[in-house]
């Protein structure tokens, strides 16, 4: 749930990020949530790398 009043400008995406990566910890659940795993682990690369910004 986003809120009206945000610190910064990537807190919102941030906070997916972190969500995210804590649901795709356990491993406790059906075979078929590997892969369901493995593409939370992917995005949230991609949203983390997004939020570091473009190579120097």
């Amino acid at each position: 749930m986003g809120i009206a009043i945000q610190s910064c400008a990537n807190e919102y995406q941030t906070a997916i990020a972190v969500q995210l990566f804590r649901r795709c910890q356990w491993a406790d659940g059906m075979s078929g949530d590997r892969g369901r795993r493995a593409m939370g682990y992917r995005i949230v690369a991609t949203v983390v790398a997004d939020l570091e910004g473009p190579d120097p």
